[in-house]
């Protein structure tokens, strides 16, 4: 048999066997020959936060507009522009101010205002991981995009080695899925990772 077909068919039979739990799914399916098991956590897709950019460069601001919705509160992304710049204008957000726009107090479009905290410092797979599985989007930048990370695929073996075999975002990007996996050419190329609290 040849080898990289059974293994394609035993990651695929895993990712299947992974449980739904509620808003999110975490878990783990068997364990498949050779001693591999896949397992995931994420949130259901049912309220993943998504929204589509309104400009070419606001990427960063269509994933800040859907994590508040995801929250419960509504800002617009031209809003979040406003804030940002000073005016409406279709710039990009560097890491610094999209870290700057999850650090600091906001009010909604229903007058309630709320607390947002952003930490790059800590972020990482395992910490993604821990906080998708808590109901818990992150901000995911690569190759000069931002995205909403919502779920992450990881196999581990009998060891407890673990390596990611999917990443899985909300694209704001118009046209594109909105639902898609990360290329392994995206994954190697994240240049941050934002853990988000909002209060």
């Amino acid at each position: 048999m040849n080898r990289r077909a059974f293994l394609a068919r035993s990651l695929g039979a895993s990712l299947a066997a992974v449980p739904t739990i509620g808003r999110t799914y975490v878990g783990c399916g068997p364990v498949m020959p050779p001693g591999i098991q896949m397992c995931e956590a994420g949130l259901a897709a049912s309220v993943a936060p998504v929204a589509i950019q309104q400009m070419p460069e606001w990427c960063w601001a269509a994933c800040i507009e859907a994590v508040f919705r995801y929250y419960g509160h509504y800002i617009p992304q031209v809003e979040i522009v406003r804030e940002t710049w000073g005016e409406i204008v279709n710039l990009p957000g560097q890491p610094q101010q999209i870290v700057a726009d999850l650090n600091r107090p906001w009010v909604d479009t229903e007058g309630n205002p709320f607390r947002v905290f952003g930490d790059v410092y800590s972020a990482n797979v395992i910490t993604a991981s821990q906080d998708l599985a808590n109901n818990m989007p992150l901000i995911i930048g690569s190759m000069g995009h931002a995205m909403v990370l919502t779920s992450l695929q990881w196999a581990r073996n009998g060891l407890g080695a673990q390596q990611i075999a999917a990443a899985i975002v909300r694209d704001p990007w118009p046209g594109n899925a909105m639902q898609r996996i990360l290329s392994p050419q995206e994954w190697f190329s994240v240049n941050f990772l934002i853990r988000i609290r909002v209060i």
